[in-house]
């Protein structure tokens, strides 16, 4: 148990350059959402950046999800709306399937079965395009080890 939780509680995201967690290139699609999403390029000065994500194990179940962002507004009013520059919303992948949006810098992720896992958050544009500087979707992940 002890060492479980360490795991858990230990996995600070190590970001890349800039803070921002390089990963494949393009769109990506979850199973069941039936969309691609499209990038939205940004210059790298100003660009909306993940500076942290931590992925803790709630006493109680599942896991809590806490993201650090710079350059970068939560906005769910804006959902499914126009872009605005520097705000949106962010997906929340599990093993490459997209599992929830997220509308602040905390989320609650309960459901996941037993063994290890990889947690991804993208921030996307008001119109669901994915941040992207250089080709590079702005993200950040974390693998979490489930009871």
């Amino acid at each position: 148990m002890m060492k479980r939780s360490l795991m858990a509680a230990g996995l600070l995201m190590a970001l890349t350059a800039g803070g921002v967690a390089h990963d494949v290139k393009g769109g990506t699609a979850g199973a069941g959402h039936g969309h691609a999403h499209s990038l939205l390029e940004v210059a790298a000065a100003g660009a909306p950046r993940i500076l942290e994500l931590k992925v803790v194990e709630d006493a109680k179940s599942g896991f809590n999800l806490f993201l650090v962002t710079e350059n970068f507004e939560f906005a769910p009013e804006l959902a499914s709306q126009q872009h605005a520059a520097g705000k949106g919303h962010g997906h929340v992948y599990v093993d490459g399937v997209k599992v929830s949006r997220l509308y602040g810098n905390a989320y609650h992720l309960e459901g996941l079965k037993p063994g290890e896992h990889r947690i991804e958050v993208v921030l996307n544009t008001n119109d669901h395009r994915e941040y992207a500087v250089g080709g590079d979707k702005i993200s950040a992940a974390a693998t979490v080890v489930a009871p």
